[in-house]
């Protein structure tokens, strides 16, 4: 008789379920995590062992109310026979409640590699759980803040399973225009995202469709995906975002509080900036306006570099040149590495401006005193220890913007690759080329010397973005050429 509540409970909370599981449903796998039935399961099997527990117990007291043995026993007999009772309800109690928590501690923690859009909306999407409980795991002081690209973030009693589907932020049209792009049901959209009725306005509040095989990201409006080029960075890298847009737009990108040089072609979208030895690492945000957009921000890592440190002694020529002539000198090249324009001149990967050489005799971020003096400055370029006259070539092709002798600098040629992107090589006994040639790869641009602000023949190789020096090396080694022309949707020539 005390049982029966409980089976109909139990039914009734199957019933659901299955319904919740039918193939066909929007919430059917494809959109609604496997171990979900488990906790239906939990859930069933904590109702009804308490109310089993209850039933026991009720019916445990009515024996001791009604059966006629307790009565007829003395009150020795009476007691051993009420503690048996006793330890037998506490058992079952035990038994009824063990089993979820334990089912409940098994679950694994996950430790997720946060990716750009990655946002706490869209990973409680992901992973099934409710945003403040991966908040609260993550806890930071900054509650605005979203997770930091390049870093790990806990995902606490994770199923192991992952929900697939979209994140949108839109303003016009609604859950119903959405639901008829993506041919669902606008009132199954409006309870899966738990709006009150599907027609109230989302003024950019973030939707979840229950489509595609992608993990749910949450992007910046208008754009369909988001690279970047390196996560996490470190200071002195040529950097790069690549994206997919649903129309063409206006976009003002920054990181921290540089400008990012931006393109947008054909429904993609190229940045591209640098960040100086100097830069300080942390955690800096990455914000993208959109034109008549929301703005989109999320902080991207920057973890600390390696240096090294260099002691030079100047004398003669060079001890003399004083801290105005390298001043005016660095303002006039600046008005020119300043400039972007809007195509990639390069249609290959980047390679050395020189073949032959004795040694790499310094590294690009290298810290340097001068005669004695505080490290408060850096080589802002790569050495390379030659014999007088031997061959230097351009890295790529490119444009000639500058080809003379400088004060500093000595015989420079400077090349402009476009997306604001030059390389210059300095110190040049000759100078082969002029301004405004166009130039390929490997093509002779000069030779090594030891004019200006030099203490013997070697090459000065420099790239720079957007008026920054970068890691010419780490360019190389990074393939970032390539990469950019690939998200450009540009063919890059490899030999």
């Amino acid at each position: 008789m005390h049982q029966q509540p409980a089976v109909n409970f139990l039914a009734a909370d199957l019933s659901l379920c299955q319904w919740i599981r039918k193939p066909g449903s929007t919430y059917s796998k494809s959109s609604f995590p496997a171990t979900s039935m488990t906790h239906c399961v939990i859930s069933f099997t904590i109702t009804w062992r308490i109310m089993s527990v209850k039933t026991t117990i009720t019916g445990a007291f009515d024996i001791l109310l009604t059966a006629e043995a307790p009565l007829m026993m003395n009150k020795y007999q009476r007691a051993g026979y009420l503690f048996r009772i006793s330890i037998r309800l506490l058992w079952l109690v035990f038994l009824a409640l063990i089993n979820p928590v334990v089912a409940q501690e098994e679950l694994p923690i996950i430790n997720h590699i946060v990716q750009p859009g990655d946002t706490w909306p869209a990973l409680a999407w992901r992973f099934g759980m409710d945003e403040s409980d991966i908040r609260s795991a993550n806890f930071h002081i900054n509650a605005q803040r979203q997770p930091v690209i390049g870093s790990g973030v806990i995902i606490p009693n994770s199923t192991g399973v992952e929900r697939t589907g979209k994140m949108l932020n839109v303003n016009n049209g609604g859950l119903l225009q959405q639901a008829i792009i993506h041919n669902s049901n606008v009132w199954l959209l409006s309870l899966l995202n738990d709006h009150s009725h599907p027609y109230r306005p989302l003024l950019y509040r973030p939707i979840f469709i229950p489509v595609g095989q992608d993990p749910p990201r949450q992007y910046p409006e208008g754009f369909s995906s988001l690279e970047l080029s390196s996560i996490p960075s470190q200071p002195g890298q040529g950097l790069a975002i690549r994206a997919q847009l649903k129309e063409e737009l206006v976009i003002k990108t920054s990181y921290f509080h540089l400008p990012v040089n931006t393109f947008v072609k054909d429904h993609r979208l190229i940045g591209i900036f640098g960040t100086g030895a100097f830069f300080k690492e942390g955690d800096h945000e990455l914000s993208i306006l959109p034109e008549n957009g929301p703005l989109w921000s999320q902080p991207w890592r920057m973890v600390p570099g390696e240096w090294t440190f260099e002691d030079i002694t100047l004398t003669g020529e060079a001890a003399a040149i004083d801290a105005e002539s390298i001043k005016l000198e660095r303002e006039r090249l600046a008005a020119i590495w300043n400039q972007a324009q809007g195509l990639p001149l390069w249609n290959s990967p980047f390679q050395q401006p020189i073949e032959e050489y004795l040694s790499n005799s310094s590294d690009y971020g290298a810290r340097r005193s001068y005669n004695g003096g505080p490290y408060q400055s850096y080589h802002e370029g790569v050495d390379f220890s030659a014999y007088g006259g031997t061959p230097v070539y351009s890295p790529a092709e490119g444009t000639i913007v500058l080809a003379e002798r400088l004060f500093v600098r000595g015989g420079a040629v400077l090349i402009d690759h476009g997306f604001g992107i030059f390389s210059g090589v300095y110190h040049l006994s000759e100078v082969l080329v002029q301004p405004g040639q166009d130039v390929d790869k490997g093509e002779m641009v000069g030779k090594v010397g030891s004019t200006g602000l030099s203490t013997g023949n070697h090459l000065h190789w420099d790239m720079l973005i957007g008026g920054t020096w970068i890691d010419a090396e780490e360019w190389l080694v990074s393939n970032l050429a390539c990469w950019i022309l690939d998200g450009w949707d540009q063919p890059c020539l490899v030999e």
